[in-house]
């Protein structure tokens, strides 16, 4: 689940995920079709009654989208919404350990996938064996929530990747040095400009990165399901 009012996700985009939204876009356009929702011209009390008609269809077609749309809470939606090509490249770089000044560290290395996006070790070892001070957040998710990092310090995932690039106890790295190495690649520039057409930047490595981090989600749990109205998802005891 994530909270309504996250940067970057909008009353819009949230409805198009929500159970129902295509059944009403359905019933939108059945009623059409019935005329209920032909504004020719005609007197204004007719009018009226057609839309008071196509109002009643679309709350009959959707009465749990109304009440989600008043939740604070909402599930995660199904689908991650980024550009394959670009999550294919983020996650490249994501495991990939020349991002890092001594070529031992990746963004992997302390959010393993396997261990819920954190690390199985505390505190988190960096470039050059450092040990670092904080306990690794995962990243599953992390495109909703409020802020980055455990301090908030961060206001996007954009911003968020400048931390542990330049962090001495992170990745001790920069991006012009990161830049270089990947130039190197031939193979990998040829399909980042692909993708790219402006070629291996700051700008774009952040973007494929960005892209790869917003695709790991999680959704279908049981609290999301009982989010979109399935009463059986969790047990009283959890509703109480």
């Amino acid at each position: 689940m994530h909270v309504q009012g996250v940067p970057g996700v909008s009353n819009t985009s949230i409805l198009t995920v929500l159970p129902g939204s295509r059944g009403i876009e359905r019933c939108r356009s059945r009623a059409a079709r019935r005329g209920a929702g032909g504004f020719a011209p005609a007197r204004r009390g007719a009018r009226v009654m057609r839309l008071a008609f196509l109002s009643l269809v679309l709350l009959a077609c959707a009465p749990n989208t109304h009440a989600l749309l008043k939740e604070p809470i909402l599930p995660v939606p199904a689908e991650h919404g980024q550009d394959p090509r670009k999550v294919a490249l983020g996650r490249e770089l994501f495991f990939d350990t020349d991002l890092s000044r001594d070529r031992r560290v990746a963004c992997a290395t302390c959010h393993k996938p396997d261990w819920g996006g954190a690390d199985d070790r505390f505190p988190s070892t960096g470039a050059h064996a450092t040990q670092g001070v904080i306990k690794t957040p995962t990243v599953f998710n992390a495109r909703f929530n409020i802020a980055q990092f455990w301090d908030g310090r961060a206001a996007t995932l954009e911003e968020q990747l400048d931390g542990p690039i330049h962090d001495p106890r992170e990745m001790d790295s920069s991006w012009p040095l990161i830049i270089e190495r990947l130039k190197e690649k031939r193979d990998f520039r040829k399909r980042f400009e692909r993708v790219f057409p402006g070629g291996i930047d700051e700008t774009s490595l952040k973007a494929a990165l960005v892209a790869f981090e917003k695709s790991l989600i999680t959704p279908g749990s049981p609290f999301d399901r009982w989010l979109q109205g399935d009463a059986r998802a969790i047990s009283d005891a959890a509703k109480r």
